[in-house]
């Protein structure tokens, strides 16, 4: 039986067998366990995607992969020590975009272009609009994403949302926008309520979030405001009183 090392995190334990080929033994510090299931989870992709094409599947076959939130601190993991969010700032549990901002890679041979890269913003709750699409459905009426099968395929006109909307309740509260290339966070809902201020950033000039421009444009402190009044549904589980 393989040797196993094992990282808990918040969402249970994980446990990984050793794995030689690539240098890890098994080893009881998170980063060993965290870069042996980061090869393993790379190889056994790899695999996966192999047995599609030898199946004669990878024509008819979309696959998707994509990460819920960034890196995680939780269970001895070392965001910092393995560079998780890159340029950006923040980590999961933050709605800084190092927290919230994830990777979407997709795969489906002869209808997308190899090596195509877009910058089409889109959130999870966009997936099942897509799949729909694929399926050639239509989702529920209340669901509110928006197919990205466009930007997949490189046909038809791709939609896009006019704003993103996130709440996070822990940690003083948190609230952000993205519009277009704007984005707005405000933290300390729950000490400061509506009078919270806005902190704007500018992602296509500041993709780290490092310059907060609210003081020079009011009009988009205004803008925010707005939709979080427009977007916000009052749910008795979810209350910035609580």
């Amino acid at each position: 039986m393989e040797p196993y090392y094992n990282l808990i995190e918040e969402d249970g334990p994980y446990e990984n067998p050793a794995f030689p080929e690539k240098g890890y033994r098994s080893h009881p510090t998170p980063r060993a366990c965290f870069a042996g299931m980061t090869s393993r989870l790379d190889r056994d992709v790899g695999r996966i995607l192999d047995l599609l094409d030898e199946l004669g599947l990878s024509e008819d076959t979309l696959v998707l992969f994509s990460s819920d939130n960034g890196p995680t601190p939780a269970g001895g993991a070392d965001p910092d020590f393995f560079n998780g969010n890159g340029i950006y700032r923040g980590i999961k549990r933050d709605l800084y975009e190092g927290g919230i901002r994830a990777p979407l890679i997709a795969r489906w041979r002869g209808t997308i272009e190899e090596g195509a890269v877009s910058d089409h913003v889109s959130a999870h709750w966009d997936v099942m609009a897509t799949l729909a699409d694929v399926a050639g459905v239509v989702p529920p009426p209340e669901h509110t994403g928006i197919s990205f099968l466009p930007t997949l395929t490189g046909e038809g006109e791709q939609s896009a949302h006019e704003y993103l909307y996130w709440e996070f309740y822990e940690r003083g509260g948190k609230q952000a926008i993205r519009t277009g290339n704007w984005k707005g966070v405000r933290l300390n809902r729950h000490r400061n309520g509506r009078d919270a201020s806005w902190e704007i950033y500018d992602l296509e000039t500041d993709p780290g979030e490092t310059r907060n421009v609210s003081a020079e444009r009011p009009d988009l402190v205004r803008q925010f405001q707005r939709i979080v009044d427009e977007a916000r549904t009052e749910n008795e589980f979810f209350s910035w009183e609580n």
